[in-house]
Formats: structure tokens, C-alpha cells, sequence
């Protein structure tokens, strides 16, 4: 409804953000047509040299000096980039083999003399009896129970479940971009008074030179104008409205 801030700027891709399969797609249409690196860089909004390494893990080695020449695909480097990511995941603490002792060590008191998550790291701290290093804190215990990477159970643990805990809480906007449009008048929403304009923006194909449309619809007497503008930004928009 406000139109000084409703409308938003065109989407910008974030800078230092990672390749998304949509992305990968455009890489391999413009790397097909010949474009060179810096002209897909400034398509797709990324540096050259992303480009350039992107371009060399999507494309198969060639075996032989026989047949085609591999080429770069989106599949295989959206395999390439998932590879690499869940080999860049730090691993869990629990998961190493130095640890094993100290949870097998944990399991056995609770089951067997009732003991608690935090009673077993705080008195294996206290009496020394694993290095400091191979004991998970009391957090990341429970975060595993709940997960189910731990060999328990919470009938083993009936105290857990007093440490769940749901917090409910309504996210707020970030950005303030105007007032809703759910907050107009009930009159104009019926659509039976005169004088009520319903705004758009068309947008093109977003190669460069295509234009944005603004648009503007009476919605009684159907009334329609069409206007062109430099580009769908709230600048462009108020020239369109004077």
C-alpha cells in the first residue's frame, strides 16, 4: 500500500554465497554457446574464478584420445559440490574412537546404577578417569540421546524429558518493506467502489535488455495502463506514478 517501500529492489545474488543447481544449469548453457569465463561470471553474478573451478569439477577427465571431448554438466557438479560438503562437515565428537570408552563407560552406570548424563561427565572430570579431551560436554549428550546416536534409550534416561523443552515464538521481519496489503480497507478489497488500483510489475526474461512493465488495473471499470519503466525498483515505480 505504500508504495515508497513496498516495492523492493531486484534480487541481487549474495556475494560469497554457494552455486545452486539452478546456477549450475545457466553455467552450462552459456559454457555451451562459447561464452568466455568473465562473460558467465557477469550472467550469472560470481567471480571468473569460480567459474573456472566450477567448470573444472563438473567436467570428466578424458580417458582416451578417442570420441568426444568430456564436457561440463550441472549434474555432475552438483555431485561434485555434495561430495565436498559432507567431507567438510566437522565430524561429531561422539563419533571418535577415543570417546568410545568414556560413552560405553557412561552407559553402563546409568543403566546399572541409575546415573545421570550430567552425574556421569561431571564425576568423570572430577575423579580423572578419562582425558579431558574424549569427554563430550553435557549438551552435546543430550543433543546425540535426542538424535539417537547414543546406544540409550529415554526409558533409561526418564529425566530427559524434562530438558525438552518447545519454545513457540512468532519470527519477526528482518526487513520492513511497508505495510501489508492484507490491511486495506474491507471496501477495497470487494472490489465495488470506484477508484480502487490494483499496481503490478512485469518482468522479462532478465537477460539485459528486456524491460519491467508497471501495471495498473481499475477494479470496477476494469480501466488498464501499462507503463515502462527502467527497472522493478520502488525509484522506477514512483516515476511511473507521477
Amino acid at each position: 500500500m505504500d508504495q515508497n517501500q513496498f516495492n523492493t529492489d531486484e534480487a541481487v545474488r549474495k556475494s560469497g554465497s554457494h552455486l545452486t543447481l539452478a546456477e549450475r544449469g545457466m553455467i552450462q548453457a552459456l559454457h555451451k554457446e562459447g561464452m568466455s569465463l568473465r562473460g558467465i561470471a557477469k550472467s550469472v553474478g560470481c567471480a571468473h574464478t569460480t567459474i573456472y573451478y566450477e567448470l573444472k569439477r563438473g567436467t570428466p577427465p578424458r580417458k582416451s584420445n578417442r570420441g568426444r571431448i568430456p564436457g561440463y554438466t550441472a549434474k555432475r557438479g552438483q555431485e561434485a559440490y555434495a561430495a565436498n560438503r559432507k567431507r567438510s562437515k566437522r565430524p561429531c565428537k561422539i563419533d571418535r574412537d577415543d570417546c568410545e570408552p568414556f560413552i560405553q563407560w557412561m552407559c553402563e552406570r546409568i543403566r546399572k546404577d541409575r546415573w545421570s548424563i550430567d552425574g556421569c561427565v561431571g564425576a568423570a572430570r572430577l575423579m580423572k578417569s578419562f582425558p579431558g579431551r574424549t569427554i563430550p560436554c553435557t549438551k552435546t549428550l543430550y543433543n546425540m540421546l535426542w538424535a539417537n546416536k547414543l546406544p540409550l534409550s529415554l526409558f533409561d534416561l526418564p529425566h530427559a524429558l524434562g530438558r525438552k523443552k518447545h519454545r513457540k515464538w512468532n519470527r519477526k521481519n528482518k526487513r520492513m518493506l511497508g505495510r501489508s496489503i492484507e490491511e486495506r480497507p474491507a471496501i477495497a478489497a470487494a472490489g465495488t467502489e470506484i477508484g480502487h488500483w490494483e499496481v503490478d510489475t512485469v518482468v522479462g526474461r532478465r537477460q539485459g535488455r528486456e524491460a519491467v512493465i508497471f501495471t495498473a488495473v481499475e477494479k470496477v471499470l476494469r480501466e488498464f495502463i501499462a507503463i515502462r519503466i527502467p527497472g522493478r525498483t520502488s525509484a522506477g515505480v514512483e516515476v511511473a506514478m507521477t
